[in-house]
């Protein structure tokens, strides 16, 4: 598998129950950033509205994003922690030599600006 095109990608879904999210459908995100590209992902507007007004056309709702921290713990970096919206789940894989590694999920406790990790189950 090319890791490459995995950088990032915005996540569709579907809340199940307040406590509970279930990801039904994944769309490619292009890199929008104009800093360091290998280093930063950002989603411009346009595309974001592109991805709410989808969502909201087949009755979903955007749960978050998930990116890659190359040759990294999947912990949250500093932009990930300045950057993040609350309610959103930010996945975070750490990849090493062409293998991911780990795989977490965040969300921001706004109140005290730090991530909480959620459990995440995949399968």
């Amino acid at each position: 598998m090319d890791l490459i095109p995995l950088l990032a990608f915005e996540m569709l879904g579907l809340k199940v129950t307040p406590s509970q999210k279930q990801c039904i459908q994944v769309k490619p995100a292009l890199n929008e950033s104009t800093l360091n590209k290998g280093g930063h992902f950002f989603i411009g507007p346009n595309a974001y509205m592109e991805f709410e007004f989808l969502a909201k056309k087949q009755g979903l709702e955007l749960l978050g994003f998930y990116h890659s921290h190359p040759h990294s713990l999947a912990k949250p970096s500093l932009l990930d922690i300045n950057y993040a919206w609350p309610f959103f789940s930010y996945i975070i894989l750490s990849v090493g030599r062409k293998k991911f590694l780990d795989i977490r999920s965040y969300v921001m406790d706004i109140k005290n600006n730090i991530f909480l990790e959620e459990a995440l189950c995949i399968g």
